[in-house]
């Protein structure tokens, strides 16, 4: 006869499975996070009455970069399951995308639960340092670690902490791995909450949405890197060795010398850093400026340090996506030439 623990277990068993279930394939995962994450944004923006709820390319930056926030939000809980319940990827990644759908919950809880919309803040940059306040009860400083404008981000983090929580104790058992779990959920969030922690943005100019994006661009790509070692680390080191690391450098350095001699980043505005001879060089050559001026880094010109990372960022990628459909396509091709 079965024990109450054992029904109980049973039954926590069969829940959990129900959220590992296999839904999604890698395609449909991305549109569905892409989905949540730009509907979470647009839903803020709308309850919220902020500004970029108008399509316009004038809030293009902010959109883009507020959606990115909550995908590279997915792959790092994507990780730190994966990383602390040592469960098969894809079980975790279905049980992910199911529990991401809380992220729609702030602006919901804040409008018509709660009925006080507040506008959401960015995380406060010195949040280690109020950590730390906080935990050696130095001063109620430490307490503003927590704010983010609306409770409803607060009570959004707790159900995700205690989801995150509850799954990782199931599958493993162990109280020090679920508290490891949730301080890194907690400290993670608080991080990429905090997109001013930047070493670029004192050079960033007005617009400093793309550097945004560009830093949650950067911290995605080491997250999957992270998730593709704790997976197939067979298929990490084929990457790297099949990655033509000095074609990439190659493409990146044209990218770079295009948007210096296109002026996009450039400015008779003396702010920043001088440019070496040899760009003025060809800026005059090429009669893009007279002999006897000299162009420098602007800190006000609209072409800034983001889009300039953005765009070395996606020819990088793009050739690498080249390079590793072509490699899928030899390795058929072998195949078929070696029976």
């Amino acid at each position: 006869m079965m024990s109450v623990y054992d029904s109980l277990k049973s039954n926590i068993d069969s829940f959990v499975s129900f959220f590992e279930e296999k839904r999604f394939n890698i395609l449909t995962l991305f549109v569905y996070i892409v989905f949540l994450s730009a509907a979470r944004m647009w839903f803020e923006a709308l309850l919220l009455d902020y500004a970029y709820k108008e399509i316009s390319y004038e809030y293009l930056f902010v959109q883009i970069h507020i959606t990115c926030f909550f995908i590279t939000s997915f792959i790092a809980g994507l990780v730190i399951l994966k990383f602390f319940s040592k469960t098969e990827l894809s079980k975790v990644a279905n049980l992910t995308a199911l529990g991401f759908t809380l992220v729609l919950l702030p602006p919901f809880i804040d409008v018509f639960i709660l009925h006080n919309p507040q506008p959401y803040t960015y995380g406060d940059p010195n949040w280690i340092q109020n950590i730390f306040r906080l935990i050696t009860l130095q001063s109620k400083q430490g307490l503003s670690v927590f704010y983010m404008g609306g409770e409803g981000i607060i009570y959004e983090l707790l159900m995700i902490l205690l989801a995150a929580s509850l799954y990782v104790f199931i599958k493993t058992k162990s109280i020090l791995r679920t508290l490891a779990s949730a301080a890194s959920f907690f400290v993670l969030f608080i991080f990429l909450g905090s997109p001013q922690i930047n070493l670029l943005s004192p050079i960033a100019g007005q617009l400093i949405h793309p550097l945004f994006i560009l830093r949650y661009l950067i911290v995605s790509i080491i997250l999957l890197i992270i998730l593709l070692y704790l997976t197939k680390k067979e298929l990490l080191k084929s990457f790297i060795k099949s990655s033509r690391l000095i074609t990439t450098t190659h493409f990146a350095l044209m990218t770079i010398i295009g948007i210096f001699i296109s002026g996009h980043i450039l400015s008779r505005e003396s702010v920043y850093i001088k440019i070496n001879d040899v760009v003025n060089f060809i800026l005059v050559f090429l009669r893009q400026i007279p002999p006897n001026e000299t162009y420098t880094f602007s800190k006000f010109f609209i072409g800034n340090i983001g889009t300039f990372g953005i765009s070395v960022f996606c020819i990088i990628f793009v050739w690498q996506y080249a390079v590793m459909i072509n490699h899928v396509y030899d390795e058929k091709i072998d195949s078929i030439n070696n029976k």
